[in-house]
């Protein structure tokens, strides 16, 4: 058998460089966008949770639900919001993750595109208390598709190479390689 030339653009074991640089690259900005948008979302969560009743008054300046919804919402949405967060940060079912907070960030464009085509100036409510002033506006859709984009990028190439799940994994296959190695059979 012939070992591999190395030329410019493979290595020794003849895999492409410029491949394997560019896949490299696609897992760390992958990770880094799962970070920056779960913890944009955990943000997002903080002062709903602690404040659901100043967060329903937010959901229905929207006039988008009926009156007995508001509240459902309003306590459910930032527990979606935490845990999806958590989640994506953690580094734990990212992929799952992602595509709540992409249904999650659907909805929102949709409700602040109906009420800026209505003509309505209202406060944005994504970060609760924590921004003194946030109307919705093109700046708002703007910073959502910012946001879809950068939780697509995660859906596509995110491999949890760096996060809790991929730990896990790492050291569940470390004991069963050990296990294996030691005669016994582990499932």
């Amino acid at each position: 058998m012939t070992e591999p030339v190395e030329t410019p653009s493979t290595d020794s074991h003849g895999s492409r460089r410029p491949d394997r640089i560019k896949r490299k690259w696609t897992v760390y900005l992958a990770t880094i966008a799962r970070i920056v948008v779960g913890a944009l979302f955990l943000l997002a969560s903080y002062d709903k949770i602690l404040d659901p009743l100043r967060f329903a008054e937010s959901v229905d300046s929207y006039k988008l639900l009926p009156a007995v919804a508001i509240s459902p919402f309003a306590l459910a949405l930032p527990w979606i919001e935490f845990v999806a967060g958590l989640l994506l940060v953690l580094g734990m079912a990212s992929r799952a993750a992602a595509l709540v907070v992409l249904c999650l960030l659907l909805m929102f464009m949709g409700a602040i595109g109906i009420d800026m085509a209505r003509g309505l100036t209202i406060d944005c409510g994504c970060f609760g208390a924590l921004t003194e002033s946030d109307p919705i506006g093109w700046v708002t859709l703007v910073r959502d598709v910012g946001l879809t984009v950068m939780t697509l990028y995660v859906m596509l190439f995110d491999e949890q190479t760096f996060g809790l799940e991929a730990l896990l994994n790492r050291e569940e296959r470390k004991s069963r390689d050990t296990s294996n190695r030691n005669g016994t059979v582990v499932p």
